[in-house]
């Protein structure tokens, strides 16, 4: 299962998300609005494990709830 959790406080990089994500993307025009978390965003990380509440709060990051029959496996 993929968890994701978009970035709330800047770009994203290397330095701005924790380590052993899966896939990233950054939305290269700015911040968007995602009607899944009601909220602006500058991109989204992918994990294969959820992030600690410790790191989403260190790196501003809000998490997407999947419809789990929409999440989408790790190969």
């Amino acid at each position: 299962m993929i968890y994701r959790y978009y970035a709330l406080g800047g770009p994203i990089s290397t330095a701005s998300v924790p380590k052993g994500f899966v896939n990233h993307h950054s939305f290269y025009q700015g911040r968007m609005y995602i009607p899944s978390i009601g909220e602006m965003a500058y991109g989204y990380v992918d994990y294969d494990h959820p992030v600690q509440l410790v790191d989403r709060q260190k790196y501003r990051l809000k998490e997407e709830f999947m419809n789990p029959s929409m999440a989408m496996e790790v190969c």
